[in-house]
């Protein structure tokens, strides 16, 4: 797809419905570029770019990949982590499937298991971290998880072999978001 600088609104909209608004969005900055010379480059092209592989899987599966959230205590409890961690998904073209509050590690892992997926990521406070991350993790992966992932920062503690990558305020979103759709794909 190519359009000159000086092609019409009307060829615009045209080409937006017949390629994606990361197609569009892309030969229109290509096309000002080469016109005046500057590189121009949009910083959400690389999400588009993954909400593009969303739609393609889609469309080859019937549904978007999805991740389990394992949410431990009351909504209170975990509500932000989980949140936080929805919409880090959601930027990426993943949907994210949340656990019910205060379910036991044996219900949390029956619910995993029923939702079809094998990404997990645990959501909580750092108090239930200490005395539940662990044995979630582990016991994610015994049922079947390929990879867990828990909502906030490395801690020595939480340094175990059922934890495979640790998502908060500060880490690469899309560095996280490309490698979960490496494992998905």
């Amino acid at each position: 797809l190519t359009l000159p600088i000086d092609e019409s609104l009307e060829r615009i909209l045209q080409a937006s419905a017949e390629y994606t608004l990361s197609e569009v969005s892309t030969a229109l900055l290509g096309s000002f570029s080469q016109h005046f010379g500057l590189p121009l480059r949009r910083d959400a092209s690389a999400f588009e770019a993954l909400r593009d592989r969303s739609d393609a899987y889609l469309e080859a599966n019937g549904h978007r990949p999805t991740v389990w959230l394992a949410c431990l205590g009351q909504l209170a409890e975990h509500n932000g982590r989980a949140s936080f961690v929805r919409n880090l998904l959601n930027a990426g073209g993943i949907e994210a499937c949340l656990s019910d509050a205060a379910l036991s590690t044996e219900d949390q892992v029956r619910a995993f298991q029923e939702s079809s997926t094998h990404y997990a990521i645990i959501c909580g406070t750092d108090a239930a971290y200490g005395e539940q991350a662990s044995p979630t993790a582990t016991a994610l992966k015994k049922a079947g998880a390929t990879w867990v992932g828990l909502a906030g920062k490395a801690r020595e503690e939480l340094q175990t072999d059922g934890i495979d990558s640790f998502l908060h305020l500060g880490s690469n979103v899309l560095e996280t978001l490309e490698s979960l759709w490496t494992r998905m794909e």
